[in-house]
């Protein structure tokens, strides 16, 4: 489970399934792998999408990109406030 601090002692659930954290600029604006669904049978499959929050998280804007990017993850770079370079596997993604 995901959570944002809103006050100082408050928090609200933002996401109820797994995700991991691509990077935050601010505490609107971030990027995470948003997992949709999994197998149980293949703990190595599942789909997960990019998503992009403007909000704090409350909404996501999710990518076309459907795979399996939670566990191939490997690094991401801000190059400017707008744009995002994220390697998955030996890929290369240009979010901007």
């Amino acid at each position: 489970m995901l959570n944002r601090k809103v006050r100082a002692n408050n928090w609200i659930n933002i996401y109820d399934k797994s995700a991991r954290l691509i990077d935050f600029r601010n505490s609107d604006e971030g990027l995470m792998i948003l997992n949709k669904s999994y197998s149980p049978s293949d703990v190595y499959q599942s789909n997960d999408v990019i998503g992009f929050t403007n909000d704090g998280g409350i909404n996501w804007i999710e990518s076309n990109l459907v795979a399996n990017l939670k566990s191939n993850y490997s690094d991401n770079i801000v190059l400017s406030p707008d744009r995002y370079l994220i390697l998955i596997e030996n890929s290369i993604y240009d979010l901007n």
